[in-house]
């Protein structure tokens, strides 16, 4: 169970860090910057757009999990080859493909609002 939820948490604490160095870097020349003024508290201008990063950290790894999910379908139904390893993750994985394909949708929806 552990190595469930680091297998979630890891890739998108690694996807929102990135992303937020790249707003971080990027935001002046997008035109992502919050301008000091007299009613601001701070004194340098500031990089705005860590929404973006964290929304990038949900949504990238949610992708690239629908995207296994998609791969993995297609291996279990003999559209793609067959490995030792694919064998042996299907005890676990197979029964929640029904659930996973079933609630994907919904997933996305509840993303997209």
């Amino acid at each position: 169970m552990v190595w469930l939820i680091a297998g979630s948490l890891i890739p998108s604490f690694a996807v929102s860090c990135v992303a937020a160095a790249m707003v971080r870097r990027y935001a002046a020349r997008l035109g992502l910057v919050d301008m000091p003024g007299e009613r601001k508290v701070h004194d340098a201008p500031i990089p705005l757009g860590g929404g973006l990063a964290i929304w990038l950290g949900v949504v990238l790894p949610l992708a690239a999990g629908q995207a296994a999910l998609a791969w993995w379908m297609m291996r279990r139904d003999g559209l793609a080859d067959s490995s030792s390893l694919f064998a042996s993750l299907t005890a676990f994985v197979e029964p929640h493909l029904g659930g996973l394909v079933e609630q994907s949708g919904r997933l996305w929806m509840l993303l997209g609002g």
